[in-house]
């Protein structure tokens, strides 16, 4: 979500320093975004330098300067199962909706299969699926017509590159 946010994330080694003495400022920390799939790099983070001494951003994070919106304005349909192992936390499907918001998302729906989608699948900018119910879900709404279908970790990438990236078909 930080990501999302354009919050910066640090290393837990800047805090161990901070209480061992050293005087380091957090800049010197920060982690890479993630490896880039489609750029086949590690990336930087997009943050606020204004993080540091603009307390505000603690209570509105976006009043960010540089937060970045790939998702702006999107309609999207998420198709999610809880993964294995994680059916107990109520909590896991709810924060890729919230990160979908957060890259500027209109509106993001969730539900576990398309037949409950409250309206027509064609009027979605963009649906997302657990990356193996692609051909699953593919098959079972054939004859609808179909937006751009993404997976979950088509999701991420854009999430680290801070893009909307493009689909592989």
């Amino acid at each position: 979500m930080a990501l999302a946010l354009g919050v910066p994330c640090v290393s837990t080694q800047w805090i161990t320093d901070c209480l061992a003495g050293i005087e380091y400022t957090w800049p010197q920390y920060l982690l890479t975004a993630g490896h880039s799939d489609h750029l086949s790099a590690e990336v930087s983070q997009l943050y606020d330098s204004a993080w540091s001494s603009d307390l505000q951003l603690l209570h509105n994070p976006f009043r960010s300067r540089v937060i970045r919106r790939p998702w702006h304005e999107l309609k999207v349909l998420c198709i999610l199962l809880s993964p294995r192992g994680r059916g107990s936390d109520p909590n896991v499907l709810s924060r890729y909706v919230q990160m979908m918001c957060a890259l500027g998302a209109a509106s993001v729906e969730l539900v576990a299969d398309h037949k409950k989608a409250s309206r027509q699948l064609s009027t979605y900018d963009h649906i997302v699926v657990n990356d193996e119910k692609v051909a699953s879900f593919k098959k079972d709404a054939a004859g609808h017509a179909l937006p751009p279908i993404g997976t979950i970790s088509w999701f991420k990438q854009c999430l680290i590159g801070g893009h909307l990236l493009p689909l592989n078909t």
